[in-house]
């Protein structure tokens, strides 16, 4: 997995070099892929790791104001970073699926309502429905900062019509820069997760969901067993 994840990056790393140089050529602020690296500690990079060079340079006062002027659709720096990033896609649905749940993980599309209207997401259910869940996707994630009430209870039937799993998230990304706590959100935009009902659930087996006769509850291990209680409707 970890061989298949390198290679995904090093064509994310291109992409990532490809904003890097939008930005320089709009702006004048030259910043090279080993920088925001060396910033972020790490060799796995992405959007938010280029925001967190951009404040440490001084150019931003926030994550999220570096987000807004220089890597956000239509930004007034001129520097569309999705632009940048929708020449070809890192790897195909299908693929990814395959590679996932070769190693036993369970495939899931994140935050599908973010930066949405809840309008715009009748788009979104008929792309779940039709090319997501037939690729093997299993979740999604309704609990997410970005989503409205409204948005999370949306997803919650589009989950339960479709006997998806239901997951979330505070969005944190390991990246402290955001100002995101782990598992809470941020101040201003808390997540309440209901991490309690899953715990509930764990304990109680016997509430879990119907399972398949070749199924054994006693030699399950602890991530198989969240995957068949926290469907909908526990």
């Amino acid at each position: 997995f970890k061989k298949a994840l390198e290679g995904i990056q090093g064509k994310w790393d291109m992409r990532l070099k490809k904003v890097l140089a939008t930005i320089g050529e709009k702006t004048g602020h030259m910043i090279s892929l080993d920088e925001v690296k060396a910033d972020a500690r790490s060799k796995y990079c992405d959007l938010d790791s280029i925001a967190a060079t951009l404040v440490k340079r001084g150019l931003a006062s926030s994550v999220t104001d570096a987000t807004e002027r220089y890597l956000s659709r239509g930004s007034p720096a001129g520097t569309n970073a999705y632009e940048a990033l929708s020449d070809a896609y890192l790897i195909q649905v299908e693929d990814a699926v395959r590679l996932i749940k070769r190693f036993g993980g369970i495939p899931v599309v994140a935050h599908p309502a973010k930066g949405k209207e809840l309008r715009e997401l009748a788009e979104t259910d008929s792309f779940i429905m039709e090319s997501l869940i037939p690729a093997g996707i299993e979740g999604i994630e309704v609990f997410h900062p970005s989503h409205s009430e409204e948005a999370r209870q949306h997803l919650m039937r589009l989950a339960e019509k479709n006997g998806m799993l239901v997951f979330g998230g505070s969005d944190y990304d390991g990246n402290p820069a955001k100002g995101i706590e782990l598992g809470v959100g941020t101040a201003t935009s808390p997540i309440d997760i209901p991490y309690s009902r899953y715990i509930r659930n764990i304990l109680k087996v016997s509430m879990m969901s119907p399972m398949n006769s070749d199924e054994d509850i006693a030699g399950m291990s602890l991530e198989q067993k969240v995957a068949h209680i926290i469907r909908p409707g526990f």
